[in-house]
Protein backbone atom coordinates (compact mmCIF):
# COMPACT_ATOMS: atom_id res chain seq x y z
CA UNK A 1 0.00 0.00 0.00
CA UNK A 2 1.27 3.45 -0.93
CA UNK A 3 0.22 6.82 0.51
CA UNK A 4 -0.74 9.40 -2.14
CA UNK A 5 -0.32 13.05 -1.23
CA UNK A 6 -2.46 15.94 -2.43
CA UNK A 7 -1.56 16.86 -6.03
CA UNK A 8 0.01 13.47 -6.77
CA UNK A 9 -1.19 10.63 -8.96
CA UNK A 10 -0.08 7.01 -9.23
CA UNK A 11 0.28 4.42 -11.95
CA UNK A 12 1.16 1.01 -10.56
CA UNK A 13 3.62 1.96 -7.81
CA UNK A 14 5.03 4.98 -9.63
CA UNK A 15 3.86 8.35 -8.33
CA UNK A 16 3.91 11.53 -10.39
CA UNK A 17 2.56 15.07 -10.12
CA UNK A 18 -0.73 15.69 -11.86
CA UNK A 19 -0.75 18.03 -14.83
CA UNK A 20 -3.05 21.03 -14.74
CA UNK A 21 -6.21 20.35 -16.67
CA UNK A 22 -7.01 22.76 -19.49
CA UNK A 23 -10.20 24.68 -18.76
CA UNK A 24 -11.21 24.64 -22.41
CA UNK A 25 -10.18 25.51 -25.93
CA UNK A 26 -10.90 28.15 -28.55
CA UNK A 27 -13.15 27.34 -31.47
CA UNK A 28 -12.90 29.48 -34.60
CA UNK A 29 -16.04 30.57 -36.39
CA UNK A 30 -16.22 31.95 -39.89
CA UNK A 31 -14.88 35.47 -40.56
CA UNK A 32 -12.45 35.57 -37.67
CA UNK A 33 -14.83 34.89 -34.77
CA UNK A 34 -13.42 32.89 -31.85
CA UNK A 35 -15.27 31.45 -28.89
CA UNK A 36 -13.91 29.74 -25.79
CA UNK A 37 -15.47 26.28 -25.25
CA UNK A 38 -15.22 25.04 -21.62
CA UNK A 39 -14.34 21.42 -20.91
CA UNK A 40 -14.30 21.63 -17.11
CA UNK A 41 -16.95 22.51 -14.55
CA UNK A 42 -17.79 26.20 -14.15
CA UNK A 43 -20.31 28.06 -12.00
CA UNK A 44 -23.44 28.91 -14.01
CA UNK A 45 -24.32 31.70 -11.55
CA UNK A 46 -21.04 33.65 -11.63
CA UNK A 47 -20.13 33.11 -15.27
CA UNK A 48 -20.93 35.95 -17.67
CA UNK A 49 -22.63 33.99 -20.44
CA UNK A 50 -25.33 36.42 -21.57
CA UNK A 51 -25.41 39.94 -22.92
CA UNK A 52 -28.00 42.50 -23.98
CA UNK A 53 -28.58 42.64 -27.73
CA UNK A 54 -29.63 46.20 -28.58
CA UNK A 55 -31.00 45.12 -31.97
CA UNK A 56 -33.62 42.80 -30.49
CA UNK A 57 -33.89 44.27 -26.99
CA UNK A 58 -33.33 40.78 -25.56
CA UNK A 59 -30.78 39.31 -23.21
CA UNK A 60 -29.18 36.53 -25.23
CA UNK A 61 -26.36 34.03 -24.96
CA UNK A 62 -23.03 35.57 -25.97
CA UNK A 63 -21.90 34.36 -29.35
CA UNK A 64 -18.18 34.60 -28.53
CA UNK A 65 -17.07 33.76 -24.99
CA UNK A 66 -13.63 34.38 -23.52
CA UNK A 67 -12.00 32.19 -20.87
CA UNK A 68 -12.43 34.98 -18.31
CA UNK A 69 -16.21 34.95 -18.85
CA UNK A 70 -16.33 31.70 -16.84
CA UNK A 71 -15.97 31.25 -13.08
CA UNK A 72 -13.81 28.16 -12.46
CA UNK A 73 -13.56 28.49 -8.65
CA UNK A 74 -15.37 25.24 -7.77
CA UNK A 75 -14.55 23.54 -4.46
CA UNK A 76 -15.11 19.85 -3.81
CA UNK A 77 -15.37 18.91 -0.14
CA UNK A 78 -15.91 15.58 1.53
CA UNK A 79 -18.77 17.05 3.55
CA UNK A 80 -22.09 16.12 1.88
CA UNK A 81 -23.56 19.57 2.49
CA UNK A 82 -20.89 21.48 0.57
CA UNK A 83 -19.86 18.94 -2.07
CA UNK A 84 -19.28 20.73 -5.38
CA UNK A 85 -19.95 24.40 -4.69
CA UNK A 86 -18.74 27.68 -6.10
CA UNK A 87 -16.10 29.22 -3.86
CA UNK A 88 -17.10 32.66 -5.16
CA UNK A 89 -20.88 32.76 -4.66
CA UNK A 90 -21.57 29.51 -2.77
CA UNK A 91 -23.80 28.05 -5.52
CA UNK A 92 -24.40 24.33 -4.87
CA UNK A 93 -23.49 22.57 -8.13
CA UNK A 94 -25.91 19.72 -7.35
CA UNK A 95 -28.96 21.96 -7.51
CA UNK A 96 -30.74 22.77 -10.72
CA UNK A 97 -32.49 26.03 -10.10
CA UNK A 98 -35.48 27.03 -12.15
CA UNK A 99 -34.57 30.04 -14.24
CA UNK A 100 -37.16 32.74 -13.79
CA UNK A 101 -35.16 35.37 -15.66
CA UNK A 102 -36.76 36.44 -18.89
CA UNK A 103 -34.76 36.75 -22.07
CA UNK A 104 -37.58 38.42 -23.96
CA UNK A 105 -37.37 41.86 -25.41
CA UNK A 106 -37.94 44.80 -23.14
CA UNK A 107 -39.67 48.05 -23.95
CA UNK A 108 -43.04 48.71 -25.56
CA UNK A 109 -41.89 47.74 -29.03
CA UNK A 110 -40.71 44.32 -27.82
CA UNK A 111 -43.56 43.25 -25.55
CA UNK A 112 -45.06 40.01 -26.86
CA UNK A 113 -48.37 38.98 -25.38
CA UNK A 114 -49.35 35.34 -25.30
CA UNK A 115 -52.73 33.76 -25.83
CA UNK A 116 -53.02 30.37 -24.17
CA UNK A 117 -54.53 27.80 -26.52
CA UNK A 118 -54.09 24.43 -24.81
CA UNK A 119 -51.67 21.65 -23.92
CA UNK A 120 -49.30 19.57 -25.98
CA UNK A 121 -46.72 16.83 -25.65
CA UNK A 122 -43.15 16.51 -26.86
CA UNK A 123 -42.07 13.63 -29.06
CA UNK A 124 -39.30 13.19 -31.65
CA UNK A 125 -38.47 16.88 -32.03
CA UNK A 126 -42.10 18.06 -32.29
CA UNK A 127 -44.68 19.56 -29.98
CA UNK A 128 -47.87 17.60 -30.69
CA UNK A 129 -51.25 19.29 -30.40
CA UNK A 130 -54.81 18.14 -30.90
CA UNK A 131 -56.45 19.24 -34.15
CA UNK A 132 -58.54 21.77 -32.21
CA UNK A 133 -55.52 23.31 -30.44
CA UNK A 134 -53.61 23.42 -33.72
CA UNK A 135 -56.50 25.34 -35.32
CA UNK A 136 -56.48 27.75 -32.36
CA UNK A 137 -52.71 28.26 -32.80
CA UNK A 138 -53.23 28.96 -36.48
CA UNK A 139 -56.04 31.46 -35.79
CA UNK A 140 -53.97 33.40 -33.23
CA UNK A 141 -51.00 33.60 -35.64
CA UNK A 142 -53.20 34.80 -38.52
CA UNK A 143 -54.92 37.36 -36.27
CA UNK A 144 -51.56 38.70 -35.07
CA UNK A 145 -50.23 38.82 -38.63
CA UNK A 146 -53.25 40.57 -40.15
CA UNK A 147 -53.72 43.08 -37.34
CA UNK A 148 -49.96 43.59 -36.76
CA UNK A 149 -50.24 42.66 -33.08
CA UNK A 150 -47.45 41.58 -30.73
CA UNK A 151 -49.40 38.43 -29.99
CA UNK A 152 -48.41 34.77 -30.13
CA UNK A 153 -50.05 31.49 -29.08
CA UNK A 154 -48.74 29.72 -25.99
CA UNK A 155 -49.12 26.13 -24.78
CA UNK A 156 -48.24 23.99 -21.81
CA UNK A 157 -45.96 21.00 -22.37
CA UNK A 158 -44.99 18.90 -19.37
CA UNK A 159 -45.99 21.67 -16.97
CA UNK A 160 -43.84 24.34 -18.68
CA UNK A 161 -45.08 27.19 -20.84
CA UNK A 162 -43.91 27.76 -24.42
CA UNK A 163 -44.70 30.59 -26.82
CA UNK A 164 -44.68 30.20 -30.58
CA UNK A 165 -42.43 32.24 -32.87
CA UNK A 166 -45.06 33.32 -35.40
CA UNK A 167 -42.65 33.94 -38.28
CA UNK A 168 -40.99 30.52 -37.86
CA UNK A 169 -44.41 28.89 -37.73
CA UNK A 170 -45.61 30.58 -40.95
CA UNK A 171 -42.41 29.47 -42.68
CA UNK A 172 -42.95 25.87 -41.46
CA UNK A 173 -46.56 25.93 -42.71
CA UNK A 174 -45.54 27.34 -46.08
CA UNK A 175 -42.86 24.65 -46.50
CA UNK A 176 -45.19 21.97 -45.08
CA UNK A 177 -42.68 20.91 -42.43
CA UNK A 178 -45.34 20.17 -39.82
CA UNK A 179 -46.47 16.60 -39.18
CA UNK A 180 -49.88 14.99 -38.91
CA UNK A 181 -50.29 11.70 -37.06
CA UNK A 182 -53.03 9.96 -35.04
CA UNK A 183 -55.36 12.97 -35.33
CA UNK A 184 -52.61 15.22 -33.90
CA UNK A 185 -50.50 17.97 -35.45
CA UNK A 186 -46.76 18.28 -34.81
CA UNK A 187 -45.01 21.65 -34.87
CA UNK A 188 -41.17 21.50 -34.75
CA UNK A 189 -39.71 22.28 -31.31
CA UNK A 190 -37.45 25.01 -32.70
CA UNK A 191 -40.53 27.16 -33.41
CA UNK A 192 -41.20 27.48 -29.66
CA UNK A 193 -39.53 29.50 -26.92
CA UNK A 194 -39.67 28.80 -23.18
CA UNK A 195 -41.66 31.23 -21.06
Amino acid sequence: MKQIEMGEAITGLTTYETANENEGYFHSWGRGGKSFIPVTVFCPQCSKLREHNPKTGKVEMKRNHNADDFCWDIVYDRDEETFGRCNNCGHDMRTVEENTETFRGVGEDHVMEQEWVGEGSYESGYFWLSQEDYQSVFQVVIKAHKQKLNLAPAILVGGSGYILNNQSFLKIVKQKQYKEQDNRMGIPRQCWQSL
